[in-house]
Formats: C-alpha cells, structure tokens, sequence
C-alpha cells in the first residue's frame, strides 16, 4: 500500500509538472501566430504532433503497433471514425487560440469533462449522477456568459467565432473520448495510441492540401523562418512531454486525478502565461463566471475521485474477507480429526 501509495505522488507531481509545461503551450501559439500564417502554425502543429505520438509507439510502447491487420479487424468502423476526428481537437484548439482570448479558450475547453458525461448517457447508456447534470447547467450557463460579455481593451480582443471554435473542440475532444471508450468495450484489441498517431498525420495531410489548393506557403518568409522553426520545435516540445507523462503514470494514478488536476493548473495558468507576454486581461464577467465554473470542475471531479477510492476500498475489504474466510474453511477442514472406517 505504501509503495503504490509512493507511485501515486509522484505520478501526480509529475503530471502537474507536464500541466505547467503544456499551460505555456497557447502562449507560444500566439507567438507562432504573429510569425506565420493559422494555416502554417495547424499544419506543423499537427505534423510535430504525429511524428512525437507515432515514435512513442515505435519505442516507448512496441506493443501498441503490433499485429495491427488483425487487431484492426476487430472494429473498422470505429477505427476509421478515430482516425477522421481524433486530430480535429488539436486543429480547433489551435485555431481558437490564435482567434480569441485564451482564457476563453481554457473555460470553454475545460468542460470537456461535462461534454464527455452527457455524450456518454446518449451513445453508451451510463449513469448520469445529479452532480454532473448541475455541472452541465453551469456550463451552459458560462457558456452565455461567455458569449454575452462585453469585448475587452487587450490588443487582440474577444472573437464569437474564436468563442465558438473552442467549444466546438471541446465537444468534439469528447466525442473522440467517447470513441476511445466504445473502441475499449466493444473491440478492445484496437490500437488506440497508433490510431491516434496515424489521426493526427491524416489531419496534417488534409491542412497541407488546403494549403496546396489555396496556393498558400508552408514557411513564412526567409526572415521569420528561423523564429518560427524555434518556436514550433519548442511548441512540439511542450506538447510531447505531458503525452509521455500521463502514458507513465496512466496505470498508478486514476483518471479522474490525471482529469482534475490537467484542468483545475491548465485553466489557471493559460490565461496567466498569456497576460504576462502579452497583457491580455478578460472581462471581469468572464474571468468571474471561468473562476466559478473551475470550482464547479474541481467539485465534480474530487467527488468523482472519491466515489473511485470508496468502490476500490469497498472492492478491497471484500476480497479480503473472501481470502480470509477461505483460509479459515481450509484450516478447520485440516484440523478436525479423522474419523476411521470401521470396516
């Protein structure tokens, strides 16, 4: 108990390490943006993105590309639904970043949780709690808010299209989650990390010909393209150490800690990132309704964490009993002395 105990903590430092480094992600998008084009920046962006999740599963996890014929062969309708819209939150929230505030962004993103529970009392039949249904009042409710709020004084300034895009990622980030969990009920054998890896050179490829077709460039101009290579390395960077991370400690922290602790730092330290490289302040409106809607998450999820750790204690004690009264049966068995035959 205590080693596991041990694993738990340090898997959860190291997960909120990987959250800071990811949080300086749409900071460093902004930046990109000011360099290259939003064609440019989603293309490498989902490119870089490929080849990092495509050499984890050639080396970090070998078994994740093995037997691949057979093993897709079990589910090809939800393979190719993965590889048609797993790279599309990746794009979206790309595009979003480079439209509008990024605090909007990271409060219209974090309730992809909301999203993903909702979806899954739709398409897959499980318990929707009446804590998860208040939670998606109030996001619905922060959404409005969001939308209503009048525009700010930072330079870039609020877009309802940028607004817009952020939650059409999120929807979509938790229609991709519901796919992962329809792929591990109904055909476990799939490969979901090389799936998602194949996802994402598939939406490179559809972004680099829509650039073709528009007969626009993939590198900025000769004297930005040193900046923009640096600053798109960096980006990939950032990008890959929280997915190797969580492939670590996936199996000795529960998701719902990996969930809450992702959203409560990320939503906090994007916008902060990006107010201190740029100045960009939100609406007092929005900044209010985003902090309440963190706490509303943050609720949701230690309850979610809790309810886990009951069942497991719960699953814990019963099998524990089941072993000791098996030990008991087997000692009176042994111990009660034998009566002869009397033939």
């Amino acid at each position: 108990k205590l080693q596991e105990l041990r694993r738990e903590q340090r898997g959860i430092a190291l997960h909120a390490g990987g959250v800071c480094l990811f949080s300086v992600d749409p900071t460093v998008v902004r930046l990109l943006s000011s360099e290259a084009t939003v064609g440019m920046v989603v293309f490498w962006r989902l490119w870089l993105i490929g080849v990092f999740a495509m050499a984890y599963c050639v080396f970090g996890a070998p078994s994740a590309s093995s037997n691949l014929r057979q093993r897709l062969k079990r589910g090809p309708r939800l393979a190719t639904a993965l590889v048609l819209m797993r790279w599309l939150p990746d794009a979206l929230l790309a595009i979003a970043l480079i439209s509008t505030l990024a605090a909007n962004v990271a409060f219209l993103f974090a309730l992809t949780p909301l999203w993903t529970a909702g979806g899954g009392r739709l398409f897959l039949g499980d318990a929707l709690r009446r804590r998860t249904v208040g939670a998606l009042f109030a996001a619905i409710a922060v959404i409005l808010v969001m939308f209503l709020a009048p525009g700010t004084s930072s330079s870039r300034g609020r877009s309802l299209f940028g607004d817009f895009v952020a939650v059409a990622a999120g929807i979509v980030q938790a229609l991709c989650l519901l796919l992962n969990r329809a792929a591990t009920r109904f055909a476990a054998v799939l490969p979901l990390e090389f799936l998602g890896s194949l996802a994402v050179f598939f939406g490179a490829a559809v972004v680099g010909i829509i650039l073709l077709v528009t007969n626009a460039t993939f590198l900025p101009s000769k004297t930005k393209t040193v900046a923009f290579v640096f600053l798109m390395a960096l980006d990939g960077g950032l990008i890959a150490v929280p997915f190797v991370i969580v492939a670590i400690i996936a199996k000795d922290v529960p998701a719902a800690t990996i969930s809450l602790i992702g959203m409560t730092v990320y939503t906090a330290l994007a916008p902060t990132c990006v107010f201190a490289v740029f100045g960009e302040r939100p609406p007092i409106v929005v900044f209010v309704a985003g902090a309440c809607l963190v706490v509303v998450l943050a609720t949701h999820e230690a309850f979610a964490i809790r309810e886990a750790r009951v069942h497991l204690s719960i699953i814990e004690v019963y099998e524990s009993s089941r072993h000791d009264h098996a030990e008991t049966f087997v000692r009176e068995l042994v111990e009660q002395p034998r009566v002869r035959d009397p033939a």
